[in-house]
C-alpha cells in the first residue's frame, strides 16, 4: 500500500489535486501463510498451499478469500463512481485493478500489467468499458 500511497501523492502534488486513501482498493492478502516467505522455501514446507496459488479463486491458509475481496474492491469502486468527479485516478497495485477489470469492467484476465501502466476505465450506460491502455515508459 506504501508504494501505491507514495505514487498517488506524486501525482496528486504534479496535478494539484486532492488525494483520498481508500482501503477498500488495497491489495489482496493473497499469500496468507506464506507472506513473507521466498517461494522456495514455502514450496517445500507448504507444497499444497503453494499450488493453490495457480488460481485466483483459491484461498490460502490465512488468506482473504476471493470473494470478500471482490466485494470490497466492487463496493469501493462503487462508492467512488457515485461521487460528482469528472476524471479520477485510482492508484493499486495489480489484484485490485485486475479484479475491477475482471469482475466489473468484464475484460476477462489480463496476460501482463505492467507496473506503472495506465487503464483508462469509462462509464458505459449502467456499466463500464474498458478504454486504452498505456505503458509506462520510464
Amino acid at each position: 500500500m506504501f508504494r501505491a500511497k507514495e505514487t498517488a501523492e506524486i501525482l496528486g502534488k504534479e496535478l494539484g489535486c486532492k488525494v483520498e486513501i481508500i482501503t477498500g482498493i488495497r491489495e489482496r492478502n493473497f499469500y496468507g501463510m506464506l507472506t513473507g516467505m521466498k517461494r522456495p522455501e514455502a514450496k517445500k514446507k507448504y507444497p499444497g498451499q503453494v499450488g493453490l496459488l495457480k488460481d485466483v479463486h483459491n484461498t490460502i491458509k490465512g488468506g482473504e478469500t476471493y470473494s470478500h475481496f471482490k466485494e470490497r474492491v466492487s463496493k469501493a469502486l462503487t462508492g467512488i463512481l457515485s461521487q460528482k468527479h469528472g476524471n479520477v485516478a485510482i492508484v493499486t497495485h495489480g489484484g485490485p485493478i485486475r479484479c475491477i477489470l475482471r469482475e466489473m469492467v468484464g475484460a476477462g484476465e489480463l496476460k501482463r500489467l505492467d507496473d506503472c501502466a495506465v487503464i483508462e476505465i469509462e462509464k458505459a450506460g449502467n456499466g463500464l468499458a474498458l478504454g486504452k491502455m498505456y505503458k509506462a515508459s520510464l
